[in-house]
């Protein structure tokens, strides 16, 4: 049976010059330069003494905070470095407020208040802003209802001609609204272009989300995918120019692709083959793994396989992300030289080593050499890998390594100790905004089940210390409440298979796993009969 990655592969390679339109010979070039914002609160409080941007960029996604002082007239004055502009992946925190959805670009300084009603740039680097917020208020008015029902439009039993045609002809529409409204309205060309390439990739996104079915309430991979799927999409919206990929909406495009490229899906016989091809484990240790990651609780269970664990997860770990690293290399090359497979790379290595404190082997870098086409990619990742890892390094303290980071000890500290109730996990994110809208639904799933022998076990990973604190006050959260370090999330992510936030799992009183892609807390209905069937 072949794997999901292979038949991807197999899609994208069909017919002759793969993706050989719309891409460009010429190379880009982009720098990190200086941003400077400065402005003031209206009516500040004084209770919080700080404000905290922040902020990811298309090459690595990685989320970066800028915290900075407010001082007792609610008056600040920061700075922070930048690669390229970016619109809607950058967000301040004020106050337990959030403010986003505007455009911020290297080598510029902005004058900023912070309203009740919203933020406001003022003076000459707010024209821009005023440009794009205007627009959009216009875009919501007209097509407000149209970009609901499209947006929501993967939880209905929709054929995929029919929903490509649909995000299109909204594509289409909202485009012809732009033109017709930037020339009324004298728009400055660089936000129609920002503006048209966010609308753009707007649809590659609701694309590239079609390989999900989320028509029952969860997440699903379809069991069937166009063959021509993947070629028409990475043709039609291939990432040419800087442009493209400064809005939020492209850099999350990007991220699909990674996965698209990197992760298996179905069965563990590419990896059992990659494990074995190392020569680093007997037979013997070969069949272990291969019945543990198949799910097979007789070995899980045993001593031997827990003995054995403990002292090899740390490499195993490793070897599992060199792995999808592979995967990536060797499946991006059935994208066309050019921006959308560099950046696809670029995020691919921040996701898979870079966040885990681990560097491109010298053939690993030979490799990214040849397929990436614009150096000041490669030389940018080859620097912010460089930082990444070193401070990493010098943060780590070789006396706190003993940490609970085996997975029968991290299940145990977290989940185990439910065992007897039914166990609802989120796994989340403080950043992650539709981890945000699922939380009045989930405050009512609590109240439906008080009384009843249910836990919900919210689990909230790559989020700093202080980021979950005041979101808990913030939303005031119901449940059980934890915050993951990254190599627990990195066991459990395994384990149940955690690709994104938010992530649902639904435990049975005996500890068996119901439902890998649990329905939403917004399902309602649907998720209380669930719950019910397994109470």
């Amino acid at each position: 049976m072949k794997s999901i990655i292979t038949k991807i592969v197999l899609l994208l390679t069909i017919g002759v010059g793969l993706y050989s339109c719309k891409s460009s010979n010429d190379e880009i070039e982009s720098k990190v330069d200086i941003v400077r914002i400065n402005g003031n609160i209206e009516n500040y409080k004084g209770i919080y003494k700080t404000g905290k941007l922040t902020y990811f960029d298309a090459l690595t996604r990685d989320v970066q905070d800028k915290i900075f002082t407010i001082d007792s007239l609610g008056n600040f004055d920061f700075s922070f470095k930048l690669v390229h502009p970016i619109i809607n992946s950058i967000y301040f925190d004020i106050e337990g407020k959030y403010f986003s959805d505007f455009l911020i670009e290297p080598n510029t300084s902005y004058e900023i208040t912070f309203k009740n009603s919203g933020i406001q740039f003022n003076g000459k680097s707010g024209k821009q802003n005023q440009e794009l917020s205007n627009f959009k208020d216009s875009l919501n008015l007209v097509f407000g209802d149209r970009i609901k029902k499209a947006d929501r439009l993967h939880e209905q039993e929709v054929l995929i001609q029919e929903y490509i045609e649909h995000q299109k002809q909204l594509e289409d529409d909202k485009l012809l609204f732009l033109n017709t409204y930037s020339e009324n309205y004298k728009m400055s060309e660089n936000v129609k272009s920002v503006l048209a390439s966010e609308i753009k990739f707007k649809t590659a996104h609701a694309w590239i989300n079609y390989r999900f079915d989320y028509s029952e309430g969860s997440r699903k991979p379809r069991k069937y995918i166009p063959k021509d799927f993947y070629k028409t999409l990475f043709t039609d919206y291939a990432i040419q120019k800087k442009v493209d990929f400064q809005s939020r909406i492209c850099i999350d495009f990007i991220s699909n692709i990674v996965s698209v490229l990197s992760i298996e899906e179905t069965d563990n016989n590419k990896l059992m083959s990659y494990l074995e091809s190392l020569n680093l484990y007997s037979p013997q240790e070969i069949e272990m793994l291969t019945k543990a990651y198949s799910g097979d609780k007789s070995i899980i269970e045993t001593a031997e396989f827990n003995s054995f664990y403990k002292l090899n997860e740390q490499n195993l770990m490793k070897i599992n992300l060199k792995y999808k690293v592979q995967l990536l290399l060797e499946n991006s090359k059935t994208l066309n030289k050019g921006l959308t497979r560099d950046l696809t790379l670029s995020q691919g290595i921040s996701k898979y080593y870079f966040s885990n404190n681990l560097l491109p082997t010298s053939d690993e870098w030979s490799q990214l050499s040849k397929l990436i086409k614009n150096k000041w990619i490669l030389n940018y990742l080859k620097e912010y890998g460089s930082v990444k890892t070193s401070v990493a390094e010098e943060k780590t303290d070789p006396n706190q390594q003993e940490l609970n980071s085996n997975f029968e000890e991290v299940k145990t500290k977290y989940i185990d100790k439910y065992k007897g109730k039914v166990i609802y996990i989120d796994f989340y994110a403080t950043w992650c905004g539709p981890c945000r809208q699922e939380i009045p639904y989930a405050k009512q799933l609590h109240k439906e089940f008080i009384n009843e022998e249910v836990i919900f076990l919210n689990l909230c990973a790559k989020s700093k210390q202080e980021d979950w604190d005041n979101f808990k006050k913030q939303y005031e959260l119901e449940g059980e409440n934890y915050l993951l370090n990254n190599e627990e999330f990195y066991l459990l992510s395994e384990i149940y298979r955690v690709q994104g936030f938010p992530t649902y799992i639904l435990i049975d009183k005996e500890g068996n796993i119901v439902d890998y892609d649990a329905l939403r807390p917004s399902t309602k209905k649907s998720l209380y009969d669930k719950i019910n069937e397994v109470l």
